[in-house]
């Protein structure tokens, strides 16, 4: 985040001011400071997580303009997608997870017994993989229902029994997510839609966060959040993957991938054209390789 056209920075919060200095005394710590009302300063490069065990395999993968698709993705590892509109990065998560349909390709999801296939999303999901949409209102959500209600779309274990619905176990999923993702709501009977942003975003990760889930996609996770949003999501990815998981996070935004990603995949025109393992990935490396330019 850059702070630019401007001499003076005034924040609001709460209805009151709470940040005010010229442009020169503020660095980015503070606005995000002040927004969230504590110390959320960023963190360095990403602590390494990442295990020897292949937890996602894709191979060969086709769908739409993407072709030729390969790579693995480890526990504890978060695998980032970086490229221009259109580049491939959300048409390979789609198609990874089910929700798009493919011409050729493998995914195979690890499992303490065999190896999954993942060709539909019910496969997916019963392998522990999670997806993130990017448009989290038009995919993600049902604003109308509520917090519980959007948590558990995709039941718990425990959360039927007989085909009926165990609202305690449900009632005490949704209320963990709230707890573990620090939710601001009104409760968990509360409509999505009475949300920020941040909060329907941390709604949408919370439907996830629960032992069953191994992989987790997501596609462009903190768009149209605040800064303190921004870091406390950033946050609990990296808890993610420090506790195993497998995290494939797609981003326009090159700063988010830098600071969370421990291998960068560039696409250009629906292909994977670089690779950039962390202690070597760039904003202008990955811009050059994006754009089929020298850097």
């Amino acid at each position: 985040m850059k702070l630019i056209l401007t001499q003076e920075v005034t924040g609001l919060g709460g209805g009151v001011s709470v940040l005010g200095g010229g442009l020169g005394e503020l660095s980015n710590a503070d606005v995000v400071r002040a927004r969230a009302g504590r110390d959320v300063s960023a963190a360095g490069a990403p602590t390494d997580t990442a295990k020897e065990d292949v937890r996602l395999e894709v191979r060969d993968l086709a769908a739409g303009r993407v072709r030729d698709v390969s790579f693995t993705v480890r526990s504890g590892e978060i695998v980032g997608f970086a490229g221009l509109l259109g580049a491939g990065r959300s048409r390979t998560l789609q198609a990874v997870f089910g929700a798009a349909p493919r011409v050729s390709g493998q995914v195979r999801l690890a499992s303490s017994a065999s190896p999954v296939e993942v060709r539909t999303i019910g496969e997916a999901l019963r392998g522990g993989m999670g997806f993130v949409p990017e448009d989290r209102r038009g995919q993600g959500l049902i604003l109308d229902q509520s917090v519980r209600t959007n948590v558990t779309l995709v039941l718990p274990k425990d959360g039927a029994r007989y085909r009926f619905l165990r609202f305690p176990a449900l009632d005490a999923t949704a209320a963990e997510a709230i707890r573990a993702l620090a939710i601001k709501t009104a409760g968990a009977l509360a409509r999505v839609r009475t949300l920020s942003g941040g909060n329907q975003q941390k709604v949408v990760l919370g439907r996830f966060m629960r032992p069953e889930t191994r992989v987790l996609l997501l596609d462009e996770p903190t768009r149209g959040v605040d800064v303190a949003a921004k870091e406390e999501i950033h946050r609990h990815l990296e808890g993610m993957a420090a506790r195993g998981l497998s995290l494939v996070v797609a981003s326009s935004e090159i700063p988010e991938l830098l600071r969370l990603c421990h291998r960068i995949l560039v696409f250009r025109e629906g292909r994977i054209v670089g690779e950039l393992l962390r202690a070597e990935a760039t904003a202008e490396k990955i811009v050059a390789l994006a754009a089929g330019v020298a850097a």
